[in-house]
């Protein structure tokens, strides 16, 4: 993702702003993951051997009900 905003979304399950799964490679270049809710990874949740890149970002005031309120990665 480059110049994105993913923000004020609810999730009721996985990954508020960002869901990744299965070897993936997650690059975020000057985009802002902001105000997303989710039971697991409010901002961005990832498993299965993902890799995060994140360049001029932010991840700022997310939440989860659960666990991971920024980053939740298994």
């Amino acid at each position: 993702m480059s110049n994105n905003r993913a923000s004020v979304s609810s999730n009721n399950g996985q990954g508020g702003g960002i869901c990744s799964g299965y070897f993936n490679k997650i690059n975020l270049n000057r985009t802002s993951v902001t105000g997303n809710v989710g039971d697991y990874g409010g901002a961005i949740i990832a498993f299965n051997d993902n890799i995060l890149n994140a360049d001029t970002s932010t991840i700022l005031n997310n939440s989860a009900t659960q666990s991971g309120g920024g980053l939740y990665f298994y």
